[in-house]
Parts: C-alpha cells; sequence; structure tokens
C-alpha cells in the first residue's frame, strides 16, 4: 500500500524539540501569520474541515517546521484522514509521539495523549481486522500447508501487534488521565481498550479481563449519566438562547455515549453468560432511542437464545424495519433467521 503523505512529512524529520523562541529571528509579521494559521487550522479541525486544516498546517509548517501547535493538529489530521488503514493510523502515531518529545509533561497539551492515543487505538483495530482476514484465507488454502503455515504466522503476527498497539493506547489514555485536564474522556477510552484487549484470550484470564472492563465500563457509565443529567437539567433552566443550544448538544452527545457504553458492557455481559444484566443494559439504551438498530438487534438476539419469543419477533421486526444495512448484511441475514425460527 503507498504511504499517505498528507502533508509533506518531511517538515517533520528534524523535529528535535521546542527551543525557548519558537520564532527565532522571525519578524512580528511572520510570528502573526504562522498564530493565524494555527488559530484556523485548530478552528477548523474543531469542525472537522479537514482539507481546509491541512492547508492551514501545510502553510504554517513551511514557515515553522517546530511549531508546536502546527505539528499537533498534523497529528490530529492524519488521524481523522485514517479511515481504519493501518498506515494513515502509524502516521499519526509517528507525528505525535513527535509533538509529545517537543515539551515536557508538565507543559503537555492534554490532546496530544488523547489523540496519540486515538491513533494507537485505530490501529489495534486494523491489525486485528487483519488477523481476522488471515485467519479466514488460510482456511481457504485447503491441502496446501506451507501456505496455510505462512499465514498462521502472519496471523500470530497481526496478534502480537494488536496486543502491542492496545498497550501504546492504554499508556497514552493512562497520560490523559494523569493530566486531569480531560477525565471522562480518559475513562472512555480506557474502559473500550479494555473491552477490547478481552479479543483472543481464554479461561480465567479472559474471564478476569472481562470483569475488569465490565467494572471500568460501570463507573464510567455513572458518570456519564450525571453528566447527561446535568445538561438535560441546565437546558431546562436557562433563560440564555445559546446556553440552552449548547446544553442540549452536550446533553444528545452524553445520551449517545451513554447507549454506546450500555451496548459494550451487554455484549460484555453476554460473554459472562449473565444474559439477563446483558438485556437490562440495552433495555437502558432502547429507553434513550428506542429506534437505535444495534440495541434493537443485540436485544431481538438474547431474547431469541433465552426463549423470549414475543419480545425477540418484536424487537428483530423493527430492527429490520429501520436498518440500513444491505439486505446480504450478516445482522440482517442473521435476524431473518432468528425470526424464521420463532
Amino acid at each position: 500500500m503507498r504511504r499517505p503523505t498528507p502533508i509533506s512529512i518531511l517538515l517533520l524529520l528534524g523535529l528535535l524539540g521546542c527551543t525557548s523562541n519558537p520564532f527565532g529571528g522571525m519578524s512580528q509579521e511572520e510570528r502573526a501569520q504562522i498564530e493565524g494559521f494555527a488559530e484556523r487550522a485548530e478552528k477548523y479541525v474543531q469542525s472537522n474541515r479537514i482539507d481546509q486544516a491541512e492547508s492551514q498546517i501545510q502553510q504554517g509548517l513551511a514557515l515553522d517546521p517546530d511549531h508546536y501547535y502546527l505539528n499537533l493538529y498534523l497529528g490530529r489530521v492524519q488521524n481523522l484522514k485514517a479511515e481504519r488503514e493501518a498506515e494513515w493510523y502509524q502516521v499519526a502515531v509517528e507525528t505525535l509521539e513527535r509533538v509529545a518529545d517537543m515539551r515536557s509533561r508538565s507543559e503537555q497539551d492534554y490532546r496530544v495523549y488523547l489523540w496519540l492515543g486515538n491513533a494507537w487505538q485505530g490501529l489495534a483495530t486494523c491489525h486485528r481486522k487483519e488477523a481476522e482476514f488471515l485467519a479466514r484465507r488460510a482456511l481457504d488454502v485447503g491441502v496446501d500447508l506451507d501456505r496455510a503455515k505462512e499465514l498462521q504466522e502472519k496471523v500470530a503476527e497481526q496478534k502480537q501487534l494488536y496486543r502491542e498497539s492496545l498497550d501504546k493506547a492504554r499508556k497514552a489514555y493512562a497520560d490523559l488521565a494523569a493530566t486531569g485536564e480531560s477525565p471522562i474522556q480518559a475513562e472512555r477510552f480506557l474502559f473500550q481498550v479494555e473491552a477490547m484487549s478481552v479479543d483472543g484470550l481464554e479461561g480465567e484470564q479472559r474471564k478476569e479481563h472481562i470483569e475488569a472492563a465490565v467494572a471500568r465500563g460501570e463507573k464510567f457509565l455513572a458518570e456519564v449519566r450525571k453528566r447527561h443529567q446535568v445538561y438535560e437539567d441546565q437546558a431546562r433552566r436557562s433563560l440564555d438562547a445559546d446556553v440552552e443550544e449548547e446544553s442540549r448538544i452536550r446533553r444528545n452527545e452524553y445520551r449517545r455515549r451513554e447507549i454506546d457504553t450500555r451496548g459494550l458492557l451487554a455484549s460484555l455481559y453476554e460473554r459472562l453468560g449473565r444474559i439477563d444484566e446483558a438485556i437490562a443494559q440495552l433495555d437502558g439504551a432502547l429507553a434513550l432511542d428506542d429506534k437505535d438498530t444495534g440495541a434493537l438487534y443485540h436485544r431481538g438476539r438474547l431474547r431469541a437464545e433465552a426463549g423470549r419469543k414475543p419480545g425477540a419477533k418484536q424487537d428483530l421486526t423493527e430492527f429490520l424495519r429501520l436498518t440500513r444495512l444491505p439486505f446480504e448484511a450478516e445482522q440482517v441475514k442473521r435476524a431473518r433467521e432468528l425470526l424464521r425460527e420463532l
């Protein structure tokens, strides 16, 4: 695969750290110009306008390759352009690790740890998907034992890279938590990493990791529900239209996080065989959004497997009515199979 180069990475090769005067002998006009590029890049990154952010970063780095914030936003842009491709995430990792080296820990912007963790987590997901793809290929080679062995070795390599990437993500999110600047973000992603780390484990070790992930997830869920309630109350009581709108946006954001967290917790409880608790989590998710197709499918499947036919039929029928997945998608096929069996 061709290595992505959204911005000339050669500009970053000489980064060895910030000096006490990052602008050197630049004129006041040049300094103001660079800061303007950085400010606009940040705004474009925040609004997810990646091409515009990339343009501002390019222009700023051409004037000052060592500018801390321009390099920080470069890492974020590379993350956002990754689109689940391993090489893009690898580029983001390299950029953000260089950014982390540019300042001491006490001076570090918390975002470098957040975005570095995101890049490692994305890279881990890519390695897991590659391992799954190679494992399927290994099953299809038939009597070619040498080829099967070669593929199995590649599967083992990808699984090892998956675990190493998760460890790096965990470290970055722990550094994020240590800054004290974004504790709920740190808890959110640490929970996701703990849940992902269960893959590939077996026996008692697997059970212990699932229980640890559940404990962290329940802790995070309690905080999310608290934040959701705060913003709901704020939106209801505020007499300022701007404050009300901002509170509404944040409330919806935390509602979505609660739904996602409950879905992941339901999967973990299911792995422990605690089906009633898994269904209870999905009940909570659907109380917040009764049209969430992921929760409908998951609850319908669990109800069907538990012999709760009326509820299962209702959930799976509603899932098929609302889903935008193609007819041949695995969940759609499985939902139809379960309905026929019911």
